[in-house]
């Protein structure tokens, strides 16, 4: 993610009516090959949600882009411990309640196509720590609000 002082405009559509420029990175390839959202909350925070192909990674800003606090949220795990293939999150929703509460919902399998595991991240405004839930422990292809 950007630091302090390596910003430029990212141009943000909501819904298709309306833009807002958020300052993202000076690189226009520094998210390139990664797939990535981003979300404006009703308090002005933005969010930002990214695979680098290896991790998922939460990235939020309080002051429109210009700083950024960052953690790696999701870590990819193994469909059990006799398999060396590593899951990948193939698909992710991000969303704010509202009460400005981030819900982040990842299906992850070792294939696009096989069964996996959905997981439903969630940090109110007031804490800083993730609650994780597995919503599903064996699923193949959900439908997820991207998808629509």
């Amino acid at each position: 993610m950007a630091q302090a002082g390596e910003h430029s405009s990212l141009t943000v559509t909501d819904q298709g009516t309306s833009a807002k420029q958020i300052l993202v990175s000076e690189d226009e390839k520094a998210m390139a090959g990664q797939e990535w959202s981003i979300v404006e909350s009703w308090s002005s925070e933005v969010h930002v949600l990214f695979s680098n192909g290896h991790n998922v990674h939460y990235a939020k800003s309080t002051n429109n882009g210009i700083t950024w606090s960052e953690e790696v949220l999701h870590t990819h795990g193994h469909r059990d411990s006799s398999s060396r293939k590593p899951m990948a999150v193939y698909n992710a929703v991000m969303g704010t309640d509202n009460r400005g509460s981030v819900h982040i919902f990842l299906a992850e399998s070792e294939f696009r196509w096989s069964k996996g595991i959905v997981y439903h991240y969630y940090r109110s405004r007031a804490s800083e720590k993730w609650t994780r839930r597995v919503l599903d422990e064996n699923i193949s292809g959900p439908v997820m609000g991207t998808d629509m």
